[in-house]
């Protein structure tokens, strides 16, 4: 193309003040993601390749635990989402229980670390218990 510059940003160089507030920018970021524990963030739950549920996971550096869940395997359905009514971290373990519909049996994963970051163990949904690994998403 005629008359295009190459190697120029199109707002010009950044200025003092635009590094200042990218710095304090970065360094509020860092701040709040210091404040954030190992498990923050979202999570698959998964029998082998089938996705069981999908989690999103509050862990507040004062060891406090919040969570939410969603079950792809009922997307268009109004109750296929809520909130994990109990989540407990004993030692190394993980327990976290919620009831996936009004009036059903609660379901309980109970989940060890299995390395990678990854964690591994036992999902007890109405009476039947699967080997089940949750990761990263």
């Amino acid at each position: 193309m005629q008359g295009e510059e190459t190697g120029r940003s199109p707002d010009g160089a950044p200025t003092m003040n635009d590094r200042a507030y990218e710095a304090r920018m970065r360094a509020s970021f860092a701040a709040s993601q210091g404040l954030q524990g190992p498990l923050d963030g979202h999570w698959v739950v998964r029998a082998g390749s089938a996705e069981l549920y999908d989690l999103q996971l509050v862990d507040k550096s004062s060891g406090v635990l919040e969570g939410a869940w969603r079950d792809p395997r009922r997307k268009a359905a109004s109750d296929a989402a809520g909130f994990v009514d109990e989540m407990v971290r004993d030692g190394t373990s993980l327990t976290l229980r919620f009831h996936p519909k009004g009036g059903t049996e609660m379901v309980s994963i109970t989940l060890a670390p299995a390395g990678y970051g990854a964690w591994s163990g036992e999902l007890v949904e109405q009476g039947q218990r699967r080997q089940v690994t949750m990761k990263r998403d």
